[in-house]
């Protein structure tokens, strides 16, 4: 037996990469193909999440990926020449450069006029700002904190911020944000450093990341999505240098973020489970306790902290805590039609829970009951259920700015009057240019990703390289099932990046090696 256990191992790594190659190529070859031919967007006016459906240029597209590979190649001969202090040089300026743009952009898209919090984003910071004032309203079944269960651990976290700071001040969380995107940046420099370290992929990882819009726009929306892409990169740096140099410090790097990451945005669970998933193939390959402690510190800490914080609202409150909406309240939502909008939110989706009287296990029964009864009508009708879930998806993968600008082009008071003008156009008269711009960066990614699964994602490579891969791969099957929203896929989108990198990185170097830069034989 014991000589069959390597022999083991290496089935079992060599199967998880396949699994993690074929699922990942299958994905970004639909996301690739509707993306090249289609676009969507939602136009930034207040009202209904109404998409917009338009066609793509392919040639354009096609394009815009045949000039990333360019400079690529350009960038690629430029260090076989220039030696490797220049490169090293290089890299640092296309980092400071990435870094210096999302700072500046996002610090003018917040300080040059109030941009005040909405939506989900105000329900929170609202919370907080009672809770600090000794109202516990919110905690009602049918109030915000009762009916999603899961926004104590955002308005936890800050009522913590906002009494350390002796006020209520959402712009210091939107500061925070933007240094969050700059600090997000330095992680994608950081992962292609230690996986790759050639000039192209670096320099090109880092400027196109720190191009994307959606990013700048992002950093007004006072909630989960800037600090859940900030922890998924950093989570991804530290464990490649974790393989890489062996020490524990990267591990408590990685289960500190993964438990903030989680308790500000719950959908980061998603992460959680790739880390585990990849951990586990690591450890059964070449055993690893602190890799192990790590994963069950991972899983366990976020959980445990979520049932503190709603045992310390209980009793500071005195009211019982309400798990609120049921799962398959969700998963319900997720199977719908409303007006042709696949499985996204509408005014009274959550009427059989009110009608309950916010009862989660009976109204849990009720909903299942629905999605069984719609699974039924779906298969009744031919092609309907393909329809509905290839429309589904693209109404959240092929929407190039992710509602970044639909959520954030509302503000209040006006601080610098040229700079707020010229923002004001990006939602007026330059909008299309925005959404252009945005989807030339979404289709290059989209491709370069697609070249990770199918040329870096071998048999033999390190799993724990293909975290990001993992829990992108997470997030699209995710978002087949839950309610649909093109905002929940900006971060799976964001980690993207280091990958796509990576991706048109090794195109160049098997051209390299095959084709174009091979030395003649004399």
């Amino acid at each position: 037996m014991e000589s069959r256990l390597p022999k083991i191992k290496s089935i079992v790594k060599q199967t998880a990469n396949w699994v993690i190659r074929i699922m990942g190529s299958l994905i970004l070859l639909f996301l690739v193909w509707y993306a090249m031919r289609t676009l969507q967007y939602m136009l930034p006016v207040a009202g209904h999440e109404d998409l917009v459906e338009i066609p793509d240029s392919v040639i354009r597209n096609l394009a815009a990926a045949a000039l990333i590979l360019l400079l690529y190649a350009v960038l690629t001969a430029v260090e076989k020449k220039a030696g490797d202090k220049i490169a090293i040089w290089c890299k640092r300026i296309a980092v400071t450069l990435g870094m210096l743009w999302q700072g500046i952009a996002g610090l003018c898209w917040v300080l040059a006029v109030d941009r005040v919090p909405s939506a989900d984003q105000a329900s929170v910071i609202g919370a907080a700002i009672d809770f600090i004032q000794g109202d516990y309203g919110t905690l009602a079944p049918d109030h915000y904190c009762g009916l999603y269960a899961h926004q104590l651990g955002p308005a936890a976290m800050e009522e913590m911020l906002f009494r350390i700071l002796g006020e209520a001040d959402y712009h210091v969380i939107q500061i925070v944000f933007v240094l969050l995107n700059v600090a997000g940046i330095y992680c994608i420099y950081g992962i292609l450093k230690e996986v790759s370290g050639r000039l192209a992929v670096v320099a090109m990882g880092t400027l196109l990341a720190g191009s994307c819009m959606a990013s700048v726009f992002y950093t007004s929306w006072v909630y989960g999505e800037i600090p859940w892409v900030f922890c998924s990169l950093f989570s991804a740096w530290m464990l490649v240098r974790y393989i890489k140099y062996g020490k524990t410090g990267s591990l408590v790097g990685i289960v500190t973020a993964l438990t903030l990451g989680t308790l500000l945005r719950k959908n980061t669970l998603v992460l959680v489970v790739a880390y585990c998933m990849v951990g586990a193939v690591r450890i059964f390959s070449k055993w690893d306790r602190r890799l192990l402690i790590s994963l069950v510190l991972a899983l366990a800490l976020p959980l445990l902290c979520y049932q503190g914080i709603y045992k310390m609202y209980e009793m500071r409150s005195g009211m019982e805590h309400s798990r609120g909406l049921p799962t398959s309240a969700y998963l319900y939502l997720g199977m719908e039609e409303i007006g042709g909008r696949y499985g996204w939110y509408y005014s009274d989706c959550w009427a059989q829970y009110y009608a309950t009287d916010c009862n989660t296990e009976q109204s849990d029964q009720i909903y299942r009951e629905m999605m069984q009864e719609r699974m039924q009508a779906m298969k009744a009708q031919p092609g309907y259920l393909r329809g509905f879930y290839q429309g589904k998806l693209l109404s959240q993968w092929n929407v190039p700015t992710y509602q970044s600008l639909y959520f954030n082009f509302n503000h209040g008071d006006v601080y610098h009057e040229k700079l707020a003008a010229l923002e004001d156009r990006l939602s007026g008269d330059l909008f299309d240019s925005v959404v252009r711009m945005a989807d030339r960066l979404q289709f290059i990614i989209y491709l370069g990703c697609l070249f990770y699964f199918i040329f870096c994602v071998r048999k033999d490579s390190e799993i724990t390289q293909h975290l990001l891969a993992v829990a992108v791969i997470g997030g699209f099957l995710f978002s087949i099932f839950w309610e649909a929203k093109a905002r929940y896929m900006y971060a799976y989108y964001m980690m993207m990046f280091p990958l796509a990198a990576l991706g048109y990185g090794e195109i160049i170097r098997l051209a390299e090696k095959y084709c174009f830069f091979r030395k003649k034989k004399i």
